[in-house]
């Protein structure tokens, strides 16, 4: 064969592939999502809460939970919460598709995780540090 045919078989079977990507550039995309994901969650004040409250009936310690959980969302997610009072006897399908073993029981579907509260809701500062709220204290001065 000719010297010229096959230096244009080497030109011609020599495919073009893209260069690989270096670890720090298959991240650089990853690194933007993560930052703005973890912005999103920094900021607390903007997320939306879907929560489900279990009673049954309207029994005294049930309308005590209605009432202390509405008064947690009037004051802490003023406009940015969607809860749901579901009484278990009206609705037990609801109940053991939501695996509810105990009332009154409240559950956070958003933001994740899920959690679950069950019993006593007029404690306040755990239902609050469940739902990711943080309340600030406002210290005048050193204790005495």
């Amino acid at each position: 064969m000719n010297v010229k045919k096959i230096r244009e078989k080497r030109s011609v079977s020599k495919k073009v592939t893209p260069r690989k990507k270096t670890v720090l550039e298959k991240t650089h995309h990853s690194t933007n999502a993560a930052r703005a994901f973890e912005n999103g969650v920094a900021d607390k004040s903007k997320l939306f809460y879907v929560l489900r409250l279990f009673v049954v009936g309207m029994s005294p310690k049930s309308q005590d939970a209605i009432a202390n959980v509405r008064g947690l969302c009037k004051k802490y997610l003023m406009g940015r919460h969607s809860l749901e009072v579901i009484d278990i006897h009206q609705h037990p399908k609801s109940a053991s598709e939501n695996q509810v073993l105990a009332v009154p029981t409240l559950i956070k579907k958003l933001p994740l995780p899920i959690r679950k509260f069950v019993g006593d809701m007029t404690k306040t500062d755990k239902i609050l540090a469940g739902l990711d709220l943080r309340i600030e204290v406002k210290n005048d001065g050193p204790a005495q």
